[in-house]
């Protein structure tokens, strides 16, 4: 099976966006968010995942690290 997630290739910046929608779903279960600063932090993680499977594996790999 080809692996789409190669972090190597990604920018800093590519992958602080990406994280940041994780901390934006974070915080909206915590404390709450607004719905324009969770679709901001949603567009710039899917301009950098621009494929279903890719979005899937990025959400597999977050659910293994944040699991107990």
């Amino acid at each position: 099976m080809k692996h789409l997630l190669k972090l190597e290739d990604w920018s800093t910046e590519e992958i602080i966006e990406v994280v940041g929608l994780y901390n934006a779903v974070e915080q909206a279960y915590e404390e709450g968010i607004s719905s324009k600063e969770f679709m901001e932090h949603y567009r710039a993680f899917t301009s950098i995942a621009d494929s279903k499977a890719l979005q899937k594996q990025l959400d597999k790999a977050c659910l293994l690290y944040t699991s107990d």
